[in-house]
């Protein structure tokens, strides 16, 4: 009897020591995300059903001119690289260095399609052409890769330092691996620039290599956007169905981590609604979901510490959804997101919570009015043809 007695304590003491511990890590990753620098502070206070970024809003005349995401793209590349300023020099030597291109950035489930076709554009505005072969020696071409790229003229060899190349940064930082040092050759190498979609992601590359100045061979701009056109595009309804008339309250489509978990759990605790969390690759199951869905849900997959899902984001969008999402650690545009895209954010465990207070707002009958103008300003995307050029000038005369 005093074993059994004895075990039921052992049980008892794990199970509040785990429950402690997973309290605890929502302060964990916080301070963490403080530590490397990002000043996304929730409010201690944030009660979801009262306190949540701005509700049902969308300012026109902001939107249309200096809201717009094309505005948003060319923003954020004149933050980074500046006229003058060394990875401006840096990209332009690049971009002028080839008449041809290759790019390369395979990917399961084609979820890169619609980034690969959309770089393409904008390299081709720029007045290069683009080589759908790659050729035995790919110092003809200017090469456009990311992580997963089996390159021709790998980063790592020394050989190939000379190469001009595009780096393509997909991913947020820690979970890559550190990127498996690309960027860190990239800055080395005199014709490398990496394009990065996270401020986030360049301030842990200086922190994890701050022998090297790294600033000077990042570049952002939004190349994890899928806007206009996305992967999702021949699915999207030419006109969203109203958000009242939906079957779905709450809808995910997309890798189950442990942390995404947190999606499953909170939707058990609103019974009367309907949810649809899943881990399907049907396009065509994953688009019928988002028709029908009031609320679309977006967790990071792996820390709090993470740059904006902006893939999944201008995946969902389109399909007149109410995206609720974990804060960004980035901080470029987020007042963007939440005054034209749509976005409502809320730190990781509260994110179901957040998106019940939303449906109560649709049950009440707001977002009416703003949701179909939310999907036209994501239709209207970036002119990405015109991205480089109205930035660099004119290209320069290719023989």
């Amino acid at each position: 009897m005093a074993v059994n007695t004895r075990d039921k304590r052992v049980l008892l003491v794990a199970a509040v020591v785990v429950a402690i511990l997973r309290l605890r890590l929502t302060a964990v990753e916080h301070d963490a995300a403080l530590a490397v620098g990002s000043v996304r502070d929730p409010d201690p206070d944030f009660n979801p059903s009262t306190n949540y970024t701005r509700g049902d809003v969308y300012d026109e005349s902001y939107c249309s001119t200096d809201g717009s995401l094309d505005q948003l793209a060319r923003n954020m590349l004149n933050f980074s690289s500046p006229v003058g300023s060394p990875s401006y020099t840096k990209f332009k030597r690049v971009l002028d260095a080839r008449k041809e291109f290759h790019l390369n950035m395979p990917a399961k489930f084609g979820i890169f399609n619609s980034n690969v076709n959309l770089i393409a554009r904008m390299l081709r505005g720029y007045g290069m052409s683009q080589s759908t072969v790659p050729s035995t020696n790919p110092d003809d071409f200017l090469l456009v890769e990311y992580l997963l790229t089996n390159s021709a003229c790998p980063l790592s060899d020394g050989k190939c330092s000379g190469q001009p190349r595009i780096f393509i940064q997909t991913e947020q930082y820690t979970r890559a691996s550190n990127f498996k040092n690309h960027p860190r050759h990239c800055t080395l190498a005199p014709n490398c620039i990496v394009l990065d979609f996270s401020e986030m992601n360049l301030q842990w590359a200086r922190k994890d290599h701050g022998d090297i100045n790294m600033i000077d061979s990042f570049v952002l701009m939004p190349v994890m956007h899928q806007a206009p056109i996305s992967r999702l595009f021949e699915y999207e309804p030419k006109v969203p169905k109203p958000l009242k008339d939906r079957s779905v309250d709450m809808a995910f489509h997309g890798f189950m981590s442990n942390r995404r978990n947190v999606l499953r759990e909170g939707a058990a605790k609103y019974p009367n609604r309907t949810s649809v969390i899943g881990t399907t690759h049907d396009t065509r199951k994953i688009t019928d979901t988002y028709k029908e869905a009031k609320v679309c849900l977006l967790v990071h997959t792996y820390a709090s510490i993470s740059g904006g899902e902006y893939h999944r984001l201008s995946e969902i969008a389109p399909f007149g959804c109410v995206p609720v999402m974990e804060h960004f650690s980035d901080n470029f545009g987020i007042d963007v997101y939440e005054r034209c895209a749509g976005a409502r954010f809320a730190i990781w465990t509260s994110v179901v919570d957040t998106a019940e207070a939303v449906l109560k707002e649709i049950d009440s009958g707001l977002y009416s009015e703003t949701m179909p103008m939310i999907v036209d300003w994501w239709r209207a995307g970036i002119l990405w043809e015109d991205l480089l050029v109205s930035h660099f000038g004119s290209p320069p005369a290719r023989l």
